[in-house]
């Protein structure tokens, strides 16, 4: 099922690009910030305007606590394509607000833990060496749906009327986060279990990531 609502949305992208070149109001962009992005919109009536691309954000670690045990979030390439739908409430200002949605594969983030001052994993209130368990890691997994809510501005380049400089600043939301932790040497099940618990609270669900960049756009 993924497999056909992504070529669907490749049938329309190609769409777009084979009347870029007949149509006044159809326009290419890039962008670079958090991720990066390429594809090319449409502008349609009252103000609003379609896009279309494929974009990958870049990778990104993060550093937290549980119990006094330290771990580290790490990113993995998730490349998919964004839609979105943007609005200029004030006519012929740059500014407009936008919204969309985005699909990809399965994107996840893996749990590194290190041990704490005294050399050990604290999982469920029980101290554990980890010189004696080994390596403690896991993964927090979202939904490849996905969705976008942000604000921009488009600044148009003097002398050269088709080109736009692009900023953009908002969130983007992941839906349906499950954390699990690997089983690990010597640890109970059911503190293996409490621990997986608590991340899973505090990691999973939905989560807002900030999203800003700067790009280029062009109008053909």
């Amino acid at each position: 099922m993924k497999w056909k609502i992504s070529m669907a949305a490749c049938a329309a992208l190609a769409a777009l690009v084979h009347n870029a070149a007949r149509a006044e109001d159809v326009f290419g962009y890039a962008k670079l910030g958090t991720g990066m992005e390429l594809g090319v919109g449409k502008a349609l009536d009252n103000g609003l305007g379609l896009r279309l691309g494929v974009q990958n954000s870049f990778r990104y670690k993060q550093d937290k606590t549980q119990e006094g045990t330290p771990y580290q979030l790490k990113s993995k390439p998730n490349p998919g394509l964004a839609a979105s739908l943007d609005w200029r409430p004030i006519r012929d200002s740059g500014f407009r607000l936008s919204g969309g949605l985005t699909l990809s594969g399965k994107a996840r983030e893996d749990l590194s833990f290190a041990a704490n001052g005294a050399g050990n994993y604290v999982l469920n209130g029980n101290n554990y060496a980890a010189s004696a368990v080994g390596p403690l890691s896991g993964k927090v997994e979202y939904s490849p749906l996905g969705s976008y809510l942000g604000v921009g501005w488009d600044f148009a380049l003097p002398g050269a009327s088709a080109w736009r400089v692009t900023t953009d600043l908002g969130a983007q939301l992941q839906f349906g986060g499950k954390a699990t932790l690997n089983p690990a040497s010597g640890v109970s099940a059911q503190d293996l279990a409490a621990a997986q618990q608590k991340l899973d609270h505090d990691l999973g669900g939905a989560r807002f990531r900030l999203s800003a960049g700067v790009g280029l756009s062009y109008a053909f």
